[in-house]
């Protein structure tokens, strides 16, 4: 018996210790849900490697943030910036307010550079919910320095399930947040009110950590002798230090039209607190005030054929017929304009051309064009963005690139001859990539003004356009029309000569 208590003494220290799990491999190589501690060696053997995590406990209730961090680790370092998918997610709305954050993991005494990036995603009902693989693009340096082909690094997918406390199934919505605050504001005074006279409220209501479209609209409600026109509600949001903070504004004018003594309801809120687990009301209390007489005013007559006051209009009345007629000039256009695009349609047809494709097609070129590209990448540089401004003039050189080497900064650059922008280049990389220990007195990402940098690249795209212009020499014209008869070599000493 005592051996027994002392074998079963034994297993439970070595089951809670957790020496029997040590060498497990990669924990979020099966499942995200919670990363645990991997050896350096595994972590090393592995790279380069993406993986995702959701934050906090696994208790989600409907509109409440849930925080998924997605991380890429490379053995060297990034030449380029990482491109994080944008997620979708049905029945979800999914943010990403902050921008991807470089940061180290070290190894063995060695460092490895990583990067990640943080989305949001709000469940809007109940259920069940399955975040996709998040699939990066990363590039990095190689044994040899030069940059590796683009790597597409994919994530096992997540899932979390959105609930809501008991006795709020049927309700018309469900806001969650731990920070709830509703205002109301008037144009004037309930003091001295006449008849005609209007009133106009606007009620201002702010939520924490959550988005604009999961705060209720309200609904207005107005007695007899008062007619109510609402206005369009204007939905906010705003991101700060990792903080969203959600707003919506709705608008109700009143229009008094008799007498008496009126009184508006209240206006009942309900939102959870997922923290404290309880059910609040915020409340906007009942309005009441007096309307007097007002001699003075007339009602509104709404009239098509006859004027304010009774009085018949001069315009005679139009007839079915008369309106026919008028019509029929605009018949005749459009019936033939459709008898034209039919022809052309027909014309184009026994050509095999077909106008849907190739409207595709033209906006698929157009789309992929050069210049398409580079304005892009204008953009991003005029806006200051160093991350974005590197992510898109790599995307414009390779879509610029006609050659079997990869496009590098550095080779447009030489190709160029201009030292300058390759320095610029450097620059630009060493704030995006280099080390917290190198990084030195260099100024931050948020100093970094992108549009000398921008100015160099389209100095050197014109030289570039110009230099492809030429007219081509003997040699390459002889080369074009038979590229199987000389090589590379023999075409640059026919140029030579």
């Amino acid at each position: 018996m005592r051996f027994k208590r002392v074998f079963v003494l034994g297993l439970l220290l070595i089951v809670l210790s957790g020496n029997a799990f040590s060498q497990v491999s990669l924990p979020w190589a099966t499942s995200e849900q919670s990363i645990g501690s991997e050896t350096e060696e595994v972590l090393e053997s592995h790279l380069p490697l993406v993986r995702a995590r959701i934050e906090g406990s696994m208790e989600v209730w409907v509109g409440q943030a849930v925080p998924l961090n997605v991380e890429v680790i490379v053995p060297s370092w990034f030449t380029g910036a990482p491109r994080f998918p944008e997620l979708e997610i049905p029945n979800a709305v999914t943010l990403s307010p902050e921008a991807a954050v470089n940061f180290v993991v070290q190894s063995v005494g060695k460092t490895f550079s990583a990067q990640g990036r943080r989305y949001l995603i709000f469940p809007q009902v109940k259920g069940k919910y399955t975040v996709p693989s998040a699939k990066v693009e990363v590039t990095y340096a190689m044994p040899d320095g030069k940059s590796s082909a683009p790597k597409y690094l994919a994530a096992p997918s997540l899932t979390f399930e959105a609930r809501v406390p008991a006795g709020a199934e049927g309700a018309k919505y469900f806001l969650t947040t731990k920070n709830f605050h509703v205002d109301q504001s008037l144009d004037r005074k309930l003091e001295g009110l006449k008849v005609g006279d209007s009133i106009t409220r606007t009620v201002n209501m702010t939520a924490e950590d959550t988005v604009g479209m999961t705060l209720p609209p309200l609904s207005f409600e107005a007695p007899e002798g008062i007619r109510l026109y609402t206005g369009v509600p204007k939905i906010s949001e705003k991101a700060e230090r990792g903080k969203i903070e959600a707003g919506r504004i709705e608008t109700a004018t009143y229009v008094l039209e008799k007498e008496g003594r009126y009184k508006l309801p209240e206006i009942v809120i309900l939102w959870w607190d997922p923290q404290k687990k309880k059910m609040n009301k915020a409340r906007l209390p009942a309005m009441e005030f007096q309307v007097e007489g007002n001699a003075g005013y007339n009602a509104e007559v709404f009239a098509s054929s006859e004027e304010i006051g009774g009085k018949p209009s001069d315009e005679p009345k139009r007839t079915a017929l008369d309106r026919l007629k008028m019509s029929l000039p605009w018949v005749f256009v459009v019936s033939g304009l459709l008898v034209f695009l039919l022809v052309i349609r027909r014309i184009l047809s026994t050509k095999g051309i077909s106008i849907r494709s190739w409207v595709a097609e033209r906006r698929r070129r157009k789309a992929n064009a050069e210049a398409t590209y580079f304005k892009r990448f204008r953009k991003a540089s005029l806006s200051n963005n160093a991350r974005v401004t590197l992510r898109e003039l790599m995307c414009w050189l390779d879509r610029l690139n006609t050659q079997t080497e990869a496009s590098t900064l550095e080779r447009f650059a030489r190709e160029s001859g201009m030292d300058e922008l390759l320095k610029e280049g450097d620059a630009l990389k060493g704030l995006l990539f280099a080390r917290p220990a190198a990084a030195g007195p260099n100024k931050s990402q948020a100093e970094w003004s992108g549009k000398p940098f921008y100015k160099l690249v389209a100095q050197a795209r014109r030289a570039q356009i110009r230099r492809s212009k030429r007219p081509q020499s003997r040699g390459q014209r002889i080369l074009s029309l038979n590229p199987g008869e000389m090589s590379s070599d023999e075409c640059r000493g026919t140029s030579d000569k």
